[in-house]
């Protein structure tokens, strides 16, 4: 219990574990590289057309904007954010379930539960979703 005057930092070193020395920058590594930012690209088609819902990687690494089919929902995994973009023409099926095929998605593949997953929509993207298509 922390009193007016007292220090209190015995009392949160003890909560930490004890006090050790601070490791140098170099031993940290860079804070910019991080295992749930510098994975490889990958671009999931999700759709339904040949009766079942079907959900596969049509590309990864340097990803064209053109694997994108207004018909079908797809997930994008960018390594900082995950995007679901949802085509102008996908199914009702598609549209519905596109979000939890992302959430899935970051289960099965081991990825952070708490990477941001933003729903786009086919005419209304953002240069940040745009920036990870190759030109």
């Amino acid at each position: 219990m922390y009193v007016e005057g007292d220090s209190g930092l015995e009392e949160f070193w003890k909560l930490l574990g004890g006090e050790k020395p601070v490791k140098s920058a170099a031993e940290g590594g860079d804070d910019k590289v991080s295992a749930a930012t510098s994975v490889t690209k990958k671009l999931f088609q999700l759709s339904d057309a040949s009766g079942t819902m079907v959900f596969n990687l049509v590309a990864e690494g340097n990803i064209p904007r053109s694997k994108l089919d207004s018909k079908d929902a797809f997930v994008l995994d960018s390594g900082p954010e995950v995007f679901v973009w949802v085509g102008k023409g996908a199914s009702a099926a598609e549209k519905k379930t596109a979000l939890q095929h992302a959430q899935d998605y970051l289960i099965k593949n081991d990825r952070p539960k708490w990477l941001p997953i933003s729903r786009i929509l086919e005419g209304a993207e953002n240069e940040f979703f745009n920036s990870f298509f190759s030109k």
